[in-house]
């Protein structure tokens, strides 16, 4: 790094922090979120919504608006889909076309976690999350006059994460929009995929965006859901997979949701990634036993049958071996029978293709305009840890670092047992517990 750049926390804190990039359909351009940090008198947060041209890597935003989120790219095309959250409560619906945006609709209600799918007529279906009222339609909070701020609670279920439980359950509301003569059209007011049920999405009470825990298709929708009364009640519940068929998203749910079933032998836990084959005759997730540490099964049910499968026991992998390192995420390919998975692996990403395993896959930062990072100041390590049991570590050190010289250092140390620092700038190596390096090493954190 520049050896006059002050190295302090506020440099830190205010260097621009950016999003994963999602690349539009043709894999010209990316969409992908910048938040700035400022400090001093006329500080602040600064979140934008960027594009990047992939080709000439030029950048221009879209927003720098505080109430925009969740910017999807509108499948078939690189015009960008936004919501807006207004001061009411309510929440708009915006179009980017080019230089123009264009509000087309504008919900009763806060709602969150967009997710779009193209139809094979063209339309596009628009999902999102939202609380549901007493009537059924969707609520707003900001609309509704309390007399008390307080709250009765029946369960010591309080609060999930930093968010106190609503009175009221969420739900999945869905509706169409088509492009007519250039310009994007809503379909109709947003229905409630789970009316008259005691079903609520799971995650949306976390940090993370619920998103991946649902997916569209075709013909219907797959989500992982908790039945509110049991989830809120003095008992230990956990997430299942449903599926509920559509004859149209034009019309509110011909059907009840029905529930996946899990193999024979595999226990409740939490299940999350729901995906859709490409032709939608196959739903795809990832099932996390309660009994285990940081091991996730990658499950696979068809539509007309709704029996999972425990799709790398089929293959032959070991999936309870001490060395097994479990699924993160997956991506159906060209069919419903080749899925590519991702797995930590040693602090890096592995990327596995149908029966044969991939190449390890690094993604280093480039070198950044204020740190001058670069790929040659990473190095790793092992290190001795309990019982001798090997510590894997990441190091990062200084552009122009002196092998004679003393450098004062930082050491970040990641608990587990779930989860793990993967490749990074940041100095960490991982102690026992984290994920990535086999089940017997995550279990050893519990001492199970």
């Amino acid at each position: 790094m520049p050896p006059n750049q002050d190295f302090s926390i506020e440099a830190l804190l205010s260097a621009p922090s950016r999003s994963p990039g999602v690349p539009s359909h043709d894999g010209k351009f990316a969409l992908y979120g910048v938040t700035t940090h400022s400090f001093g008198d006329n500080g602040g947060i600064l979140r934008e919504v960027r594009m990047m041209d992939l080709e000439t890597e030029t950048s221009v935003q879209i927003s720098d608006d505080d109430s925009v989120h969740d910017a999807r790219w509108i499948p078939g095309n690189n015009d960008v889909a936004y919501l807006r959250s207004c001061p009411d409560g309510k929440t708009e619906l915006i179009m980017v076309l080019g230089n123009e945006k264009h509000v087309i609709a504008k919900f009763e209600a806060p709602v969150r976690s967009l997710k779009l799918h193209r139809l094979e007529d063209g339309r596009v279906v628009i999902m999102v999350v939202g609380l549901v009222g007493p009537d059924g339609s969707l609520f707003n909070e900001k609309s509704t006059v309390s007399k008390s701020t307080g709250r009765i609670f029946d369960t010591i279920n309080v609060r999930n994460w930093n968010v106190m439980y609503k009175a009221q359950r969420y739900s999945l509301w869905y509706t169409t929009m088509e492009l007519q003569d250039g310009q994007w059209k809503i379909g109709g007011q947003l229905l409630n995929l789970l009316p008259d049920s005691v079903l609520e999405p799971t995650g949306v009470y976390a940090p993370e965006d619920p998103g991946p825990n649902f997916d569209i298709s075709e013909a219907g929708v797959t989500f992982a859901t908790k039945e509110v009364a049991t989830s809120r009640s003095t008992v230990l519940d956990f997430s299942r997979p449903y599926y509920i068929a559509l004859q149209s998203f034009d019309h509110p749910p011909h059907s009840a949701p029905q529930e996946i079933q899990l193999p024979p032998g595999m226990g409740v836990g939490d299940a999350s990634n729901f995906k859709f084959s490409p032709d939608g005759s196959r739903i795809g997730f990832i099932h996390s036993e309660s009994t285990t540490c940081g091991g996730g099964h990658l499950l696979v049910a068809a539509t007309n049958s709704l029996e999972s499968i425990d799709v790398l026991r089929q293959i032959g992998l070991d999936t309870s071996g001490d060395n097994f390192d479990p699924p993160i995420a997956f991506e159906f390919a060209d069919s419903h029978d080749n899925v590519l998975f991702l797995s930590e692996q040693r602090g890096h990403t592995k990327c596995t293709i149908g029966l044969s395993d991939g190449a390890i896959v690094k993604t280093l930062p480039p070198a950044g305009p204020t740190w001058s990072f670069s790929p040659n100041m990473v190095t790793e390590i092992d290190i001795a840890g309990d019982e001798d049991h090997p510590i894997h570590c990441f190091v990062l050190r200084p552009d122009k670092f002196d092998e004679t010289k003393t450098y004062p250092w930082v050491l970040m140390i990641h608990g587990g047992p779930v989860s793990a620092w993967a490749d990074a700038w940041n100095p960490r190596p991982n102690i026992t517990g984290s994920t990535g390096y086999g089940l017997a090493h995550a279990k050893r954190k519990l001492k199970v």
